[in-house]
């Protein structure tokens, strides 16, 4: 069912739940492109919340909750469009230190180093 909800909800023009229904159907649905899909359509529809965004990277798992807690120098990220937009919104706002593009992968540098 959670899988059909984020499927109807990213088919949607501007998503009108709150965050934390969108945490909600992260933490149950299975559909991993669909659950990043209704991450990154929230994160940019929605004002700055980085309890959000730490809570969602965290869910997402793998490298995304690699991201959130800012282990290690730097994560990868395959060139997707979904990434490209979740990578541009991280830096823009100071979660990440820079992101680059660099043999079809998004390298996200984070804070702990420069």
């Amino acid at each position: 069912l959670s899988n059909s909800i984020c499927s109807i909800l990213n088919g949607k023009e501007k998503l009108t739940v709150d965050s934390n229904f969108v945490i909600e159907l992260i933490r149950t649905a299975s559909d991993q492109k669909q659950k990043l899909c209704l991450f990154v359509k929230k994160c940019t529809e929605s004002t700055y919340d980085e309890s959000f965004v730490n809570t969602g990277l965290n869910l997402l798992g793998g490298d995304y909750a690699n991201i959130a807690l800012q282990k290690g120098n730097s994560s990868k990220l395959t060139l997707t469009n979904e990434h490209k937009i979740l990578a541009e919104y991280l830096e823009r706002n100071n979660f990440i230190s820079k992101q680059f593009e660099e043999d079809g992968m998004i390298i996200i540098n984070l804070k702990n180093i420069e």
